[in-house]
């Protein structure tokens, strides 16, 4: 309780505020208290602050409020502005829940207004992780367009009310006395924002530091702003659909991943069904191949017939026709030679033994199929022993090599190139100054560019193509190879395909066939 002999402002006899500073000393000043009326002395000596006091020491408790409240209001008529601080507010899922406990924040049901920059942070790392609602509304200097004095409001008394517009802003200037919960009730039901100028009690009477704690954002507090609880509300609302949607979605990968572990136990139980059903089958092979292997049976029995070698990368693929199996196997055994040889040998329904080796009924037919079906994986043909009897023409055909007439010519195309005897097919594409030519001959279907450096577009596509159809790259003859079957070529050059017809600069094919229907199967649209 501030006593009610030193006072700092009073009022002179025509009513106006007066600072102790503004009046002669004694009684001379001619003041009366603002609380209750007395008549006051202005004391000016060197020992204390310069103070009104009361001529008659009435017990007055309102007059040192009064007058800074009268003070405050002279300063505002005078220069109407006054210093908005930043409005701060977390929004709880629960009453009580408090950030950290700021000594100047204020509860209201579930919202909190937090003052302090380290509050504040705290507040927002809190929000991040507990789903709370905060808003934030800037400091700022606003000028009121009058100020009035304790004009009653409903059922609360402010004691100032700035006015700017329709809107009003409820000023409360404390020294002692605060706003407690139940006037803090009534001022949420009139739905006004308040602001809370706190005031220490032994302020300086000089006009200009009361200017300047006006001035200032420090030493005010906002005790209720509906615009900043929208936010904080909205802020929360739209972080707890939030966290019911991440919630949802985390069900649904829980409920996604227990179906793909149920389905993978299922194909985990039924890949070792299958396992064990192949062990029994090798056992039951392995207990009949005991029977047949005696010595004087291996010479008739499994006397190879024919032998075809095929590579590819690091692999190398062995097909061997016995009289009676023919058999797959690949050396050394990666993991690709080895999930190569398995597919093939699901494919034709062989028979698997330990190492990766494969057995098939005998026949020159299946011995064929089995070497076209490792080609298809991409393999090339390193060497080669078939029947006797069969030509060379023949067996080159049977394995899978195209062998037809062609047009022969000298240089393919306009820069030098390698001299073919016999090139069934070969088309050259013209990009800007250079050249692409896919050639396909007797034992090879090639890919080479002239100048040997093309640009990024060319690049990019024969990379792709390099990708796609598996090739592998010759660095002697700074070539790409691939597989040189009839197919292969049409895919590869269709890949290469200019956007039109006229970058064609030369093409060779078999006399046989017709020059549309190549250009057709080339992807050009030709009547």
């Amino acid at each position: 309780m501030i006593k009610s002999a030193k006072l700092p402002y009073a009022l002179d006899p025509s009513g106006k505020i007066v600072s102790v500073q503004d009046v002669p000393n004694g009684l001379a000043c001619n003041c009366t208290c603002p609380g209750c009326g007395a008549r006051l002395i202005a004391k000016q000596g060197s020992e204390q602050v310069w103070h009104f006091s009361h001529y008659r020491a009435e017990n007055c408790q309102a007059g040192y409020e009064s007058a800074l409240h009268l003070a405050v209001k002279a300063l505002l008529e005078a220069d109407p502005q006054i210093a908005l601080p930043t409005c701060f507010v977390v929004r709880h899922e629960t009453e009580g829940s408090r950030t950290r406990g700021s000594k100047d924040s204020t509860w209201s049901g579930v919202f909190e207004y937090v003052t302090g920059e380290s509050e504040q942070v705290w507040a927002r790392d809190l929000a991040s992780v507990h789903h709370r609602g905060i808003a934030e509304l800037p400091g700022k200097m606003v000028r009121f367009d009058r100020v009035e004095v304790e004009r009653a409001h409903g059922s609360i008394r402010p004691d100032l009310v700035g006015i700017v517009g329709e809107r009003r802003i409820n000023l409360e200037v404390a020294v002692t006395h605060f706003i407690d919960n139940e006037k803090l009730a009534k001022i949420r039901d009139l739905a006004v924002p308040t602001l809370e100028i706190v005031l220490p009690p032994s302020i300086d009477p000089d006009w200009e530091a009361l200017r300047k704690i006006l001035h200032s954002p420090d030493g005010k507090f906002w005790r209720f702003n509906p615009l900043a609880e929208q936010r904080a509300e909205a802020d929360y609302q739209a972080r707890q659909a939030a966290r019911v949607e991440r919630r949802q979605r985390d069900a649904e990968r829980r409920r996604r991943d227990e179906e793909r572990r149920q389905r993978e136990a299922e194909r985990m139980r039924a890949q070792q069904q299958e396992e064990m059903r192949a062990r029994q089958q090798a056992a039951e092979v392995r207990k009949q191949k005991a029977v047949l292997r005696e010595e004087a049976l291996q010479e008739a029995i499994y006397g190879l017939l024919a032998e075809v070698v095929l590579r590819r990368e690091r692999d190398s693929f062995y097909v061997r026709w016995n009289q009676s199996t023919v058999n797959l196997s690949s050396d050394p055994p990666t993991s690709s030679g080895t999930l190569g040889v398995w597919k093939i040998g699901q494919a034709f329904s062989g028979r698997q033994y330990k190492g990766g080796f494969w057995e098939f009924p005998p026949g020159e037919s299946v011995f064929f199929q089995i070497v076209g079906a490792v080609k298809a994986e991409g393999a090339l043909v390193e060497r080669f022993s078939l029947p006797e009897g069969m030509d060379a023409r023949a067996s080159a055909q049977a394995i899978g090599f195209l062998l037809a007439p062609s047009h022969t010519g000298s240089n393919i195309g306009p820069h030098p190139a390698r001299r073919s005897a016999v090139a069934p097919y070969c088309v050259i594409y013209r990009y800007g100054d250079q050249f692409a030519t896919i050639a396909l001959d007797n034992m090879s279907l090639t890919l080479r560019v002239v100048p040997p450096h093309p640009n990024d577009e060319l690049q990019n596509r024969i990379t792709e193509v390099f990708k796609r159809f598996r090739g592998q790259y010759n660095d002697r003859n700074r070539q790409l190879e691939f597989p040189p079957v009839e197919a292969s070529f049409f895919a590869v050059a269709s890949a290469l395909r200019p956007a039109t017809a006229n970058h064609i600069c030369r093409l060779f094919h078999p006399g046989n066939v017709k020059t549309g229907d190549v250009l057709r199967r080339l992807g050009f649209d030709v009547p």
